[in-house]
């Protein structure tokens, strides 16, 4: 076929309205890295930067002696979110993007409950961060996927096999041991801990078994964040946050400034690069990175917040990331042994569920017919 035919048929299918420009999620650039073989590598070395960073921030927003406003600041950055969210979808329409928006009751209604259990987990996140040292923190969230692997085996009436029974019981026995040799250790610190796994495990059942599989991702996140903003902002009202928000953040040095609002912006841009990084490479290497950011967070929490960690405390820790890395190795390889089983195709994983629920809202992503398989707790992180 000529050059020329081949014109003449894309010229009569947008005469005729059937031309449409292939919908393009941010994720996959649209092939527009397709020319470097080492794209898959670039997604997953920003991917896993901006958990670090992410952590890190929140950590050191969150720790502050001198400003402690856990739910003024949690509004504040749902609203930067749905600023970025919404901006990012509008400006990308007039160059041909598909960006659903829509405002359905029937959409905020399915979000409320997974909102409100996601509000509280990142309240409970934050009193956390402000109580715990973040390489203590990093390592008893592990107990957010034992508690979600329990709980599918429960109401699927699934078995738990052998390999992943001795990861989830040397999880516990990494906590056990990190736990009593905490010296920093503090009633409130593991409270908040604990509160924050429970939502986070309830936030991620809630999003997977209670929204439909009609709405874009884009759109819920937008909607997703903006119930955020309005379900913890009237509790700012309610302990007096606002009244001395604005006076303390005034104070604050320049640094400390661009970490709170750097905070909301990564929390947009580690979606993104789960999402790119899915999308161009296999889910089992996007799930291994994610497991293996704890060993940097646990390190940079250690050097920067001057942590104080016993030699029984740095066993508990290395037993926990290991422990960790054994739980993703073993949930991929039984997860690949399910595809194999039923001979479907599968691009979605587990993506290190503890780490990608805590680092992020709901995801930054343009629906694309790669995203169509991707299982319903993993469209709206």
């Amino acid at each position: 076929m000529s050059n020329s035919a081949v014109m003449d048929g894309k010229s009569a299918r947008k005469a005729s309205g059937k031309w449409r420009r292939k919908k393009w999620a941010p994720v996959s650039f649209g092939g527009r890295l397709q020319f470097l073989k080492w794209e898959p590598v670039i997604a997953l070395v920003c991917y896993a930067l901006c958990s670090i960073t992410l952590n890190v921030a929140n950590k050191a927003v969150f720790s502050a002696a001198t400003f402690h406003y856990p739910w003024m600041t949690i509004s504040i950055q749902s609203l930067m979110s749905v600023v970025i969210l919404a901006g990012a979808a509008l400006i990308s329409r007039p160059f041909g993007y598909d960006v659903p928006l829509r405002a359905s009751p029937q959409l905020v209604l399915e979000l409320l409950r997974p909102s409100i259990f996601f509000t509280m987990f990142l309240v409970s996140n934050a009193y956390a961060l402000h109580y715990m040292s973040l390489p203590m923190l990093t390592i008893f969230k592990s107990f957010a996927p034992l508690g979600i692997t329990v709980c599918e085996a429960i109401f699927k009436h699934e078995g738990i096999s052998r390999s992943m029974l001795f990861a989830l019981l040397l999880m516990v026995m990494s906590n056990a041991v990190t736990i009593t040799s905490d010296v920093e250790a503090t009633l409130a610190g593991y409270i908040s801990a604990t509160c924050s796994v429970i939502t986070n495990i309830a936030q991620l059942f809630s999003l997977r078994f209670g929204i439909s599989q009609e709405w874009g991702v884009t759109e819920k996140a937008v909607w997703g964040n903006l119930l955020g903003a309005l379900l913890t902002f009237p509790m700012a009202i309610y302990f007096g946050e606002v009244d001395t928000f604005k006076s303390s953040f005034v104070e604050l040095s320049t640094p400390f400034k661009m970490l709170f609002f750097g905070s909301g912006v990564m929390g947009c841009l580690i979606s993104f690069c789960m999402y790119w990084a899915t999308s161009v490479t296999r889910g089992s290497y996007v799930s291994f990175v994610g497991a293996s950011t704890k060993i940097p967070l646990v390190l940079l929490g250690y050097l920067i917040f001057d942590t104080q960690i016993s030699v029984a405390g740095w066993v508990g820790i290395s037993m926990g990331l290991a422990a960790g890395m054994v739980f993703t190795y073993v949930q991929q390889e039984e997860r690949k042994d399910k595809d194999d089983n039923v001979s479907m195709p599968s691009v979605s994983s587990s993506d290190d569920e503890d780490s990608c629920s805590q680092d992020v809202s709901f995801g930054l992503v343009i629906d694309s017919p790669q995203q169509k398989t991707l299982s319903p707790g993993k469209q709206t992180l």
